[in-house]
C-alpha cells in the first residue's frame, strides 16, 4: 500500500513538475522572497505596535500598505507593458531590499508608515510584472506548470513566514526579521538575473501617452468577455471568501465552541487546502478541462460554504476549509493561466495590474462589509450568502460560452 501512494505521489505531484534549471531557481528565489516578505511583515506590525501600544496605529499601517498596493496597481500597469519585466523586476527587488534595510536605522512611527507605504507599493508592481512576465520566461505548455509552483509556494511562504516570523521577533528582535528580509530579496535578484525574458514590448501605436495606454488597456478589457468573465468571477471568490475568512474566528468561537485554538485549526485547515490545490492543480487538468475546472473548484468551494453555517463539529468544519482553500488555489492559478495564454503580449501588463487592483478592493469591501452584514443577517445566514454568492459566479461559468470554448 506504501508503495502505490509513493509511485501515485511521483505520477502526479511534485516529481510531475518538470522545468527547466533556471526556472526552477527563480521559483526558489520567488519562495525566500516571499518567506521573507511574510517574515517583516510580521516584525513591522509587532514594531508599530510595541512603538504605540493601540490598534489603530496598527489598523494604519494597514491601511497604508492596502492603499500603496491599489496606487501602484493603478499607475504601473502601461509601464509594465513599456519597459523590459527584467528591469523592472530586478529595480523593485532592490529597492525593496534598501528600504527594509531603512526600518534598522530606528525610524520614527511616521517614517515606518512612509517606508511601509514605498514597501507596499513596490510588492504589488513585482507581483503584477512577475505574473504578466511568466509567458516571457516559459512555453504555453509550461504556463500551468509554472503558476502551480509560483502559487505553491508562496502559500507554504506564508504559514511558515508567519510562524517563523513571530519566534524570530519574539527571540531576536524586529530588527533580524529586517535583515533576513533583505537577504531573501537579494536572492531573488540573483535568481532573475539569471532567468532570460523573451520581452515583448507595447507596439507603435501604444507608445503615445500614459492615458493613451490606459485607453488602450480598458478597450482591450471591454472587448474580450473571456477577460471580463475571468475578472468578475474570481472577484465573486474573492470576496466569498473574505467574509468566510474574516468571520471564521466567530464561526469557531460561537458555532464550533473551540475557541482561538479552533480558528488556527481552521486557518491552516486553509492553507493546507492552497498548498494541494497548488500541487495536484496539473493532475485534475490532464482529465479536465481548464474552463471547467474552473467553474469545478468554485462550485465546490460554494457548496463547502454553503455547509459551513451548519456544521457543528469541528473536524468535519476542517474538511469543508480544507476544500475552500483547494478551491480557491485551483481557481487562481486557472484564472492566472488562461489570463497569460489568452491576452496579447503588449497588453497582458495592464491587466494583471487591473486584476491587482480589483482583488485588493474586494478584498477589502468584504472585510469592511462583514461586520455590518452580521449584524443584519446573523453569523450563519452571512456565512451561507457567502457560498451563494460564490455559486453565482459558479454559475457564470457553466453558462459562458466563452470559458467553455
Amino acid at each position: 500500500m506504501e508503495k502505490e501512494v509513493i509511485e501515485y505521489f511521483k505520477a502526479y505531484g511534485c516529481e510531475g513538475m518538470k522545468v527547466r534549471r533556471d526556472i526552477k531557481m527563480l521559483v526558489c528565489g520567488q519562495f525566500f522572497s516571499r518567506l521573507g516578505e511574510n517574515v517583516s511583515n510580521v516584525a513591522l506590525i509587532s514594531l508599530v505596535y510595541v512603538s504605540a501600544p493601540d490598534y489603530f496605529g496598527v489598523s494604519l499601517l494597514l491601511l497604508c500598505m492596502a492603499t500603496a498596493a491599489m496606487l501602484a496597481g493603478i499607475c504601473s500597469g502601461v509601464f509594465i507593458d513599456r519597459v523590459n519585466k527584467k528591469y523592472i523586476l530586478l529595480f523593485c527587488d532592490g529597492m525593496r531590499g534598501v528600504i527594509i534595510l531603512l526600518f534598522c536605522l530606528g525610524a520614527s512611527q511616521g517614517v515606518m508608515y512612509f517606508l511601509a507605504f514605498l514597501l507596499s507599493g513596490l510588492n504589488s508592481v513585482f507581483s503584477s510584472t512577475m505574473q504578466a512576465g511568466v509567458p516571457e520566461i516559459a512555453e504555453e505548455r509550461e504556463l500551468l506548470t509554472i503558476n502551480s509552483l509560483l502559487e505553491t509556494g508562496e502559500s507554504m511562504a506564508v504559514i511558515m513566514g508567519s510562524v517563523s516570523g513571530g519566534l524570530l521577533v519574539a527571540t531576536q528582535g524586529a530588527y533580524a526579521a529586517f535583515y533576513f528580509d533583505s537577504v531573501t530579496y537579494l536572492i531573488s535578484f540573483l535568481t532573475i538575473i539569471g532567468c532570460p525574458f523573451r520581452t515583448v514590448l507595447a507596439d507603435v501605436k501604444d507608445k503615445g501617452a500614459i492615458w493613451t495606454g490606459y485607453m488602450v488597456g480598458f478597450r482591450y478589457l471591454n472587448n474580450s468577455s473571456i477577460t471580463r468573465y475571468l475578472l468578475i468571477s474570481f472577484s465573486f471568490f474573492v470576496f466569498a471568501a473574505g467574509i468566510v475568512n474574516t468571520l471564521s474566528i466567530a464561526y469557531a468561537v460561537q458555532v464550533l465552541q473551540q475557541g482561538v485554538q479552533g480558528f488556527g485549526y481552521l486557518e491552516g485547515a486553509w492553507g493546507g487546502g492552497m498548498v494541494l490545490g497548488g500541487l495536484f492543480v496539473m493532475n485534475l487538468t490532464r482529465k479536465i478541462s481548464l474552463g471547467k475546472l474552473y467553474a469545478a473548484s468554485m462550485l465546490a468551494a460554494g457548496v463547502a460554504m454553503l455547509l459551513i453555517p451548519i456544521q457543528s463539529y469541528l473536524y468535519t468544519a476542517v474538511i469543508y476549509f480544507c476544500l475552500i482553500g483547494f478551491g480557491n488555489m485551483t481557481a487562481y492559478i486557472i484564472s492566472s493561466t488562461l489570463l497569460q495564454k489568452l491576452t496579447p503580449r503588449h497588453v497582458v501588463g495592464r491587466v494583471f495590474a487591473f486584476r491587482t487592483v480589483i482583488l485588493r478592493l474586494v478584498s477589502l469591501i468584504a472585510i469592511g462589509s462583514a461586520g455590518d452584514l452580521i449584524d443584519r443577517l446573523g453569523l450563519e445566514r452571512t456565512l451561507g450568502l457567502a457560498g451563494v454568492i460564490l455559486l453565482a459566479g459558479c454559475v457564470m461559468g457553466w453558462f459562458s460560452k466563452s470559458i467553455k470554448s
